[in-house]
């Protein structure tokens, strides 16, 4: 950031200063230029002051590259700092004018704290640069700041001008970056979002047809299926999705398609058992094993909703009472009818003697 600022390997800062720098915040709220200049001030006493316990929070500090500018502002949108984050991405564009990714971070926190005019601000840069020098991250932001701010518009006249630019946004999109799953889920939920469901799964059909490795749209077409009841496509999607999840650095959560995986195996198990057909061991231990995997796996990621926890332990519960796994369950069939039997006995007595009682009581 400053050319005093010696350049050092992997340095972070301690969680009390970054308490100081969003007091700072607080303080230079509308100055991003004293910010700025505070931070350089300040830099080399944080890294004095880096001597903290190994279980305290920590945060990449700040360097002099568009890269780390990025990595900063989404560093401090992790730590519920966006106010922060924008600032940072303020003093970013400044720096690179010509970053299409500082402008959409700019774009993107603006809004998030209610900053209209900075996202105004960031569009008209963003039209002054040829989309062919765009990144995927630009197209992203910028199309989601369209799609998220037709609520708020006052007028029907804004709010169809927002969709078309959002369409045309997304056809430059798939024309610069072929390559990319991203063009095709935005478009899909630009098609959501108007409750056209249709278009919408059409549109994460062409991108799983145009994009060799496109795990998110097949997470959301396995999402789609499962609600439509469509289990075969439902499980179809999920297996591709994780096929092409085998990456270094996934950009779906693995955890969530292990989830839709086994949630479509059980519903199929369940039509079978209804059909009088009986799975083989293989079949449901796939499905115990999808159940597990997900479970782990969304552990792992963060994702600990009690929802999906709930689900998962409720469907394992059932799975092993249904096909005799547990020990519950570990009953011979001659021994179950014996069981019906007593019961049956049981209640038929307790239904006489509520008839003898009320004979009594009249």
């Amino acid at each position: 950031m400053s050319e005093h600022i010696e350049e050092t390997q992997s340095e972070t800062l301690s969680y009390s200063s970054i308490s100081e720098i969003r007091n700072a915040l607080m303080r230079n709220a509308n100055n991003p230029r004293e910010l700025y200049r505070y931070i350089q001030d300040n830099y080399n006493r944080w890294i004095a002051e880096s001597d903290k316990p190994e279980d305290e929070k920590t945060i990449e500090l700040i360097r002099g590259s568009e890269i780390d500018f990025h990595n900063l502002t989404v560093e401090f949108s992790r730590q519920d700092c966006e106010p922060f984050a924008a600032s940072i991405a303020l003093i970013g564009v400044e720096t690179y004018p010509m970053s299409t990714d500082l402008i959409a971070d700019l774009i993107k926190y603006s809004q998030e704290i209610g900053d209209i005019e900075m996202c105004q601000y960031g569009i008209e840069k963003l039209n002054t640069i040829d989309r062919k020098y765009w990144t995927w991250r630009t197209f992203v932001f910028v199309i989601d700041y369209l799609k998220d701010s037709m609520g708020s518009v006052k007028s029907i006249d804004t709010y169809l001008t927002n969709i078309e630019e959002a369409k045309k946004l997304i056809e430059d999109f798939k024309k610069y970056i072929p390559h990319e799953e991203r063009a095709y889920v935005a478009e899909a939920e630009l098609h959501q979002n108007q409750n056209e469901y249709q278009d919408a799964l059409s549109a994460l059909l062409n991108g799983v047809k145009n994009v060799a490795v496109a795990p998110q749209c097949c997470m959301k077409l396995a999402d789609y299926y499962l609600e439509l009841g469509e289990y075969d496509e439902a499980e179809k999607f999920a297996r591709k999705g994780l096929l092409t999840s085998v990456q270094d650095q996934p950009t779906v959560s693995v955890g969530y398609l292990y989830y839709i995986l086994a949630l479509s195996l059980d519903a199929k198990r369940i039509i079978a058992r209804q059909a009088g057909k009986i799975m083989d061991s293989s079949e449901i231990t796939d499905i115990l094993t999808a159940y597990q995997t997900a479970d782990r796996l969304l552990i792992n990621e963060g994702r600990t909703s009690v929802s999906y926890r709930k689900t998962i332990e409720a469907r394992k519960i059932m799975l092993e009472m249904e096909e005799g796994l547990s020990e519950e369950s570990s009953i011979s069939e001659p021994e179950k009818e014996k069981a019906i039997e007593k019961l049956s006995k049981i209640a038929n007595m307790l239904s006489l003697r509520d008839v003898m009682e009320n004979k009594t009581q009249s």
